[in-house]
């Protein structure tokens, strides 16, 4: 089987281990989130979603590409990791495989960009 593919399978696996762990915020909660400093905003969208529109500020790692794992795990461990994704779910897994790697200070946008836009809050172009 594919590394690629054992590595998507594990992260269902951790997301329901991890949940509890993993604070999933509103977007008002998140919002304020942003604004704290010791914070990295991630979007896990592919770039093609991120081009079309995203969170300021934030730093595409594409959950779909083939050197995810190793992109993601780079992140600063000592930093407050705010994770979006388009629903929720790329991030939730992402936050649950973060989790699982020793990273401590997670958060995900509950229900991602979608959410986000539905509660009015901004979003730019590609930067």
């Amino acid at each position: 089987m594919p590394r690629f593919l054992v590595f998507l399978l594990s992260l269902g696996l951790f997301a329901s281990l991890a949940k509890a762990d993993v604070e999933q915020a509103s977007p008002k909660r998140f919002s304020s989130l942003i604004q704290q400093d010791n914070v990295i905003l991630v979007d896990v969208r592919t770039q093609a979603e991120a081009d079309t529109e995203k969170l300021a500020g934030a730093q595409v790692i594409d959950f779909y590409a083939s050197d995810f794992a190793e992109r993601i795990q780079e992140l600063p461990r000592d930093k407050t990791l705010l994770l979006y994704c388009r629903s929720g779910n790329r991030s939730g897994k992402t936050a649950a495989f973060l989790h699982s790697k020793g990273f401590a200070k997670l958060v995900n946008l509950e229900g991602g960009i979608i959410a986000w836009k539905a509660a009015r809050l901004p979003v730019v172009s590609s930067e």
